[in-house]
């Protein structure tokens, strides 16, 4: 008596079909593509973004290390280099926001490694670069920023008329 023959994939000539061995085959490839995806790029999210700091922020997050940063000092000088070319030359409240934020992320690095007075030195000049700005934005996180290390450094005067700089002026009418 002859058994029935059980359909074979032509390619494989294996018995078809075999669901089990399929399914790890499909988690395989589903593991596989997962690890190749890129993150969203961030101008496709917000478009009004600089490419510069979009192409800094890509780079810290590559996942492969060979292709990220070397170390934190290294993402630092880089993003003191945009914050150099990027200062005199932005055209939107957005984009001064950004420089405001990036600015102040770089003093909080250099507080965090002791390095007030380079902080201080950073912001101070950021301020002083931002009349540049199209925008009447100022920055005003920065300066709070700049006020409270100089402060803490023990120039008092400075930080109070960097203050006094962020407080409405009154008029005194007699």
């Amino acid at each position: 008596m002859l058994r029935p023959r059980r359909s074979r994939c032509a390619r494989t000539r294996r018995a078809w079909p075999r669901p089990a061995s399929a399914r790890r085959r499909r988690r395989r490839r589903r593991r596989r593509r997962r690890r190749r995806r890129l993150p969203t790029p961030l101008r496709r999210l917000d478009p009004a973004l600089p490419a510069d700091l979009t192409l800094v922020c890509h780079t810290a997050l590559e996942k492969e290390p060979q292709h990220r940063f070397a170390s934190a000092l290294e993402l630092a000088e880089e993003l003191e280099r945009f914050l150099e070319e990027r200062v005199e030359d932005v055209r939107s409240d957005k984009g001064a926001l950004v420089v405001t934020a990036a600015a102040r992320a770089l003093a909080a690095s250099r507080v965090r490694r002791g390095l007030r007075s380079k902080a201080r030195e950073g912001l101070s000049a950021f301020v002083a670069r931002c009349h540049g700005f199209a925008s009447p934005i100022r920055p005003w996180d920065a300066l709070l920023e700049l006020a409270r290390l100089e402060i803490e450094l023990g120039y008092h005067d400075e930080g109070e008329a960097l203050l006094r700089r962020m407080m409405p002026v009154e008029s005194h009418r007699g």
